[in-house]
C-alpha cells in the first residue's frame, strides 16, 4: 500500500493545452496570426512582382535589346534572391517573436504549477504530450543523499597520485 499512496501524489497535466486555452496564450497566438498575416501579404507582394518580371521575360524578350534583357534577367535574380532572404528572415523573426511572447507564459505557469503541486502535496506533475517532469516535490528529491554518499565514497579512497613522467634522457630514438 505504500506504493500506491506513493502512486497517488503523481499527477498529469497538458502544458499545450495550458498555452492555447489560457487567456495569455490566447493574446500571445493573436499576435502571431497578426503577424504571419502581414509576412504573407509582405510575400504575395515580392511574389506578384517576380511573377510580372517573368511574363516581361518571356513575352517581350524578341523585341528588346540585349542590354534590356540582361538588365530584366538581373532583377529577376535579384527579386528571386530577395524573396529567398525575405522568407528566411520572415522565420526567423516569427521564431523568436513566438519564443518572446511564450517565455513569460511558461515562467507563470511554472510558478503557478510549483505552488500548486506544493501546496497539494504532490509528488510529481508529468506532461501527458511531452516527455519530462514540469513539478517534483523535494521530498523525492535524492540528489543531496547521492551526492553525501558519493563525497564519502571518495573521501574513504586514497588520494591518487599522478605517476611520475617518464624521461626521454637516455632513450634510443628509433
Amino acid at each position: 500500500t505504500a506504493g500506491l499512496e506513493r502512486h497517488r501524489h503523481v499527477h498529469h497535466l497538458d502544458a499545450q493545452r495550458l498555452l492555447l486555452e489560457s487567456i495569455p496564450g490566447k493574446e500571445a497566438a493573436g499576435q502571431m496570426e497578426k503577424l504571419q498575416k502581414d509576412k504573407q501579404a509582405q510575400l504575395e507582394k515580392l511574389e506578384a512582382s517576380i511573377k510580372k518580371l517573368g511574363e516581361q521575360l518571356t513575352a517581350k524578350t524578341p523585341a528588346m535589346s540585349e542590354k534590356a534583357k540582361n538588365d530584366l534577367e538581373d532583377q529577376y535574380q535579384r527579386e528571386l534572391r530577395d524573396r529567398e532572404r525575405f522568407l528566411k528572415d520572415a522565420q526567423e523573426e516569427l521564431r523568436k517573436k513566438e519564443a518572446t511572447l511564450i517565455k513569460p507564459i511558461r515562467d507563470d505557469l511554472d510558478k503557478i504549477i510549483d505552488e500548486y503541486g506544493r501546496k497539494n502535496n504532490i509528488d510529481l506533475i508529468l506532461d501527458v504530450k511531452a516527455p519530462g517532469v514540469i513539478y517534483a516535490s523535494d521530498r523525492i528529491d535524492i540528489t543531496a543523499a547521492i551526492l553525501d554518499l558519493y563525497n564519502k565514497q571518495a573521501q574513504s579512497k586514497p588520494a591518487a597520485t599522478p605517476a611520475p613522467a617518464a624521461s626521454d634522457k637516455g632513450k634510443k630514438k628509433p
